[in-house]
């Protein structure tokens, strides 16, 4: 299931690529992969590998109540650790990011891709709670409509809006918001059935 996931998202960015090539410009690309990189380099800043951690520590714990504290813990120091180097991220990266990336600009082109990040880091762990509790048809529901939303919304702005390089950013960006939010809203109805639980502190 996890193999014909991977194979149906590769045919379909290789069947993207005459659509992509005839709206976008070579110099279009150019700072397409700088966000794209810049967004990954960020997104692996914002996980620290938290989700191997939850996967190494959730198979030692003695029972249900300790998984789901030890999810719900790492859940929430994420997002609060995700959303607060986001904010700074936004405050001081035009200052800092426009003298190391000479090419591309933090606006708007960067700041998109900070929040590129975010969305793309807050659907990790989820995703890795999915696969952990070996649901593969559930975890690739997810990630193919991840990639769905993705598809459609850069189509809409590339070819549809003739937006160019924006666009393809902004279609990324609201498919991964739209799907995060779903993905979320999953994980808050269904949380008994996932194992969620937050701290007694902040549970109430």
């Amino acid at each position: 299931i996890y193999a014909a996931g991977d194979l149906l998202i590769k045919a379909g960015n290789f069947l993207l690529l005459p659509i992509m090539t005839h709206y976008l410009t070579p110099e279009d690309y150019g700072v397409m992969a700088g966000v794209m990189t810049f967004a990954m380099i960020v997104c692996l800043i914002l996980q620290l590998n938290l989700n191997g951690a939850m996967m190494r520590f959730y198979c030692d714990c003695s029972d249900e109540q300790e998984r789901r504290d030890l999810v719900g813990t790492v859940f929430l120091f994420s997002t609060a650790w995700s959303c607060l180097f986001i904010l700074l991220t936004n405050i001081a990266g035009a200052h800092l990011l426009d003298h190391i990336y000479n090419g591309v600009r933090f606006e708007p082109y960067l700041r998109l891709g900070t929040w590129l990040a975010l969305f793309n880091s807050l659907s990790t762990l989820p995703l890795a709670l999915i696969q952990m509790q070996q649901r593969p048809v559930l975890h690739r529901f997810f990630t193919l409509s991840t990639f769905l939303g993705n598809t459609a919304f850069t189509l809409l702005f590339v070819a549809g809006l003739r937006m160019g390089v924006l666009g393809f950013i902004m279609g990324q960006l609201t498919g991964s918001m739209l799907s995060t939010f779903l993905l979320l809203a999953f994980m808050r109805r269904h949380r008994d059935q996932l194992g969620v639980r937050l701290p007694d502190e902040l549970s109430g």
